[in-house]
């Protein structure tokens, strides 16, 4: 079955705050939306402290979906919560793992905060606060997902693919603002330990990170770079190319077909970086549930008749190096199938070049 995502708030009904999280929930759907997450919004706001057996009742109904609680600052006297209310109902289910729920405390600077495993959002000041918000939610959903659906607790890494010559203090500055997150990131050979194949280490790296390239003026005549963006996509790795060009580039390398980009200027503001990270989580929340619906026990459309043959992004030339496509691709007749718009008809003739008789299918050709 099919992941969803379920929005609800917890609060006393006089906070101050619900104007800001309602507005966090509005962007929290439509990136959830854009990585092919059905949403819901629940517009039935909970008491914290009202009995928490309907809210049992709500968990027990839908299966597949994440629960995300979103519980405003609370009085002191709802710390511990009462028994058997709604807010004890949902701290128990948040402490165990295996439940299909995640709790969200937004705290102001001295309201009182619950105990256990859930996500604190400060209230913010500012839009780089909201954004900040933003980037929290998407790493947890996806930290959350990616432990109930394949059982995987390893934190989300970031391969930072750069050009020494005009990259390295650009990915040096990004590297350090997403370790103090908690993320980790493959910086360049100092991430290598001595002794280690640097090439086997690198590719290991690329095959288990979401990449970022920051394309600068000297991005794409350096081969490692290239190498590392066209590995990433044969092996269906979630991808995001940061344009931050000052003069252009003399040749534009081929790597870059039908791969999503963010624009950042030079130098880059602080705001811009947290741009950057926000939109590559939402390229691996994609990622991550368009590979769990189509290839992790996920169900096709009726029509689709695809056995598997699937790509994460709009295929090009590049993406029939994928190990799934070498094996089939002599298949007359075999459809893959991929996210996003259609071809155009000249790109479908070049493909066909490539790969006469197979078919290559959008999802919304099938909807």
């Amino acid at each position: 079955m099919d992941p969803r995502l379920a929005i609800h708030f917890v609060h006393s009904g006089s906070d101050q705050s619900l104007k800001f999280v309602s507005a966090l929930a509005a962007e929290l759907c439509q990136s959830a939306e854009t990585a092919g997450l059905s949403v819901l919004i629940d517009t039935r706001h909970w008491q914290p402290d009202a009995p928490g057996e309907a809210l049992s009742k709500l968990l027990s109904r839908y299966p597949c979906t994440l629960h995300v609680f979103v519980v405003l600052p609370l009085q002191p006297e709802l710390i511990p919560p009462p028994a058997g209310s709604v807010l004890a109902t949902l701290t128990r289910a948040a402490e165990d793992n295996s439940t299909w729920v995640m709790l969200v405390q937004v705290c102001e600077p001295h309201s009182p905060r619950l105990k256990g495993e859930l996500q604190s959002l400060c209230m913010p000041k500012s839009d780089t606060d909201r954004v900040d918000c933003h980037i929290q939610l998407i790493q947890a959903i996806l930290k959350k997902l990616q432990l109930l659906l394949f059982q995987d607790s390893t934190k989300p890494k970031l391969f930072l693919s750069h050009a020494k010559y005009d990259g390295r203090k650009l990915a040096e500055k990004f590297s350090k603002d997403t370790v103090n997150r908690g993320l980790d990131a493959f910086f360049d050979e100092e991430t290598i330990s001595l002794g280690e194949d640097w090439r086997e280490s690198i590719r290991d790296a690329v095959v288990g990170s979401i990449i970022i390239a920051f394309e600068t003026d000297q991005f794409s005549s350096r081969y490692w770079c290239r190498h590392e963006v066209m590995l990433a996509k044969v092996t269906d790795r979630p991808i995001l190319l940061v344009l931050c060009q000052q003069k252009g580039e003399p040749q534009r390398a081929p790597h870059a077909g039908a791969l999503p980009t963010v624009r950042l200027s030079l130098p880059p503001e602080t705001s811009g970086l947290k741009q950057v990270l926000l939109e590559a989580l939402k390229q691996a929340l994609f990622t991550f549930v368009w590979t769990a619906t189509t290839k992790g026990g996920g169900q096709y459309p009726p029509q689709a008749d695809v056995g598997g043959c699937v790509f994460v992004r709009t295929p090009d030339p590049i993406s029939l190096l994928t190990d799934d496509f070498k094996s089939l691709r002599c298949t007359v007749g075999s459809t893959w199938l991929y996210p996003g718009p259609a071809l155009d008809e000249d790109a479908a003739a070049v493909l066909q070049t490539f790969a006469p008789g197979v078919r290559f299918v959008s999802l919304l050709e099938l909807d």
